[in-house]
């Protein structure tokens, strides 16, 4: 769908929920190191038009400088990847970010992949595929680091990136402590908001091949749902609360958000935006922020010609209570409730304290 340096925060305390409140310190609840992360991101914040019509979605920005302000996350580099818009787009926005509104520029900004794996591969004229023709600057950034140290990496974007490093990179990929993602169905959830019905699984069908790939390797993965994201919406209200602060991150993000706000007001009635990829950040330093299990995951395949909407395109409904998708989907990812220990779903904040807490933290960077 989609971090870094100014300030210190302090979290309303939430420990009634068995949700730890972040002090201001590097202690996060994970112990007294901060917890070593690498992001895969295809921030867009502030871009409108590219391969998509209008702006693009706001929070993969706001993810990436949510990380870099908290003491209990150390970002070992961003690495760009396509999804919300074209790559080199995207790097531009990344690297106004982190270098010269947050002035980090101890933290790398690498290209990654500008096409999925399920773009037509190379292959060898045996029909063998050529994994090897994924590999980018961000895939080598992401395995020279995982060499030195375990990495959680923050995929919020598609899996494009993490995929091709599980593949050619086996040994590093191993190292991988948690890929943690935004994706997946559970039985009857409908992805709607406004009424309006039939919204696709972004990042998943974004590159619906990269997770199965993951979803076949051995690497730990936390899953956090659609209706999970969308229950938390950031108002207006709040973002107006930018416009009295006079740094130039705060200006940048508060004119870029305008365009933002606009579009989800008319195409959805809701006055606000969601938070989407900032879970996946507030996870990685409170995970008992959120009620997780483990999960049974499937990629179930849909029928017809994914590109027109007709009766003979639909996925079957995932539970009793989940229409048939029409809306141009190949496959979609389903997760069942299960005993896996490797793969978990996130379905909920574990206490209203735990997503007000959350809240409060999204702008947190930029005081």
């Amino acid at each position: 769908m989609t971090h870094r340096a100014a300030g210190l925060i302090v979290l309303a305390a939430a420990a009634a929920a068995g949700a730890a409140a972040l002090p201001a310190t590097a202690e996060g609840p994970r112990g007294p190191a901060a917890v070593q992360v690498i992001i895969s991101s295809d921030v867009a914040t502030g871009l409108v038009g590219g391969w998509r019509a209008g702006p693009s979605d706001v929070d993969d920005g706001l993810a990436v400088g949510m990380a870099l302000g908290l003491p209990a996350i150390e970002v070992r580099g961003v690495v760009v990847t396509l999804g919300n818009n074209n790559v080199q787009p995207e790097v531009a926005v990344a690297q106004r970010i982190v270098d010269d509104l947050l002035r980090r520029r101890d933290v790398p900004v690498v290209s990654g992949s500008s096409q999925r794996l399920t773009a037509p591969p190379v292959s060898w004229y045996d029909g063998k595929w050529l994994p090897a023709e994924c590999v980018n600057d961000g895939v080598r950034f992401m395995a020279a680091q995982l060499r030195e140290r375990r990495l959680t990496i923050l995929a919020i974007g598609p899996l494009t990136d993490v995929a091709c490093l599980v593949l050619n990179y086996p040994r590093e990929a191993a190292k991988i402590a948690e890929v943690v993602a935004i994706m997946g169905r559970r039985p009857g959830e409908e992805f709607a908001i406004g009424g309006k019905t039939g919204l696709t699984d972004f990042n998943y069908v974004m590159d619906e091949r990269a997770a199965s790939v993951l979803l076949d390797s051995a690497v730990p993965m936390t899953l956090l749902t659609f209706d999970l994201t969308k229950s938390a919406l950031v108002p207006r209200a709040a973002v107006e609360q930018l416009r009295q602060r006079t740094s130039p991150a705060a200006r940048f993000f508060y004119q870029a958000v305008q365009p933002w706000l606009a579009f989800w007001k008319s195409t959805f009635g809701e006055d606000g935006f969601h938070p989407w990829d900032q879970n996946a950040i507030y996870y990685a330093v409170n995970p008992a922020a959120f009620v997780c299990t483990g999960a049974a995951a499937k990629i179930v395949r849909c029928a017809g010609d994914p590109y027109h909407n007709d009766a003979h395109n639909a996925c079957p409904g995932h539970g009793p209570n989940q229409k048939h998708s029409l809306d141009k989907e190949a496959s979609q990812l389903w997760l069942e409730p299960g005993t896996s220990l490797r793969v978990k779903v996130c379905t909920a904040y574990a206490s209203p304290a735990a997503k007000a807490s959350f809240l409060d933290s999204i702008f947190a960077f930029l005081r």
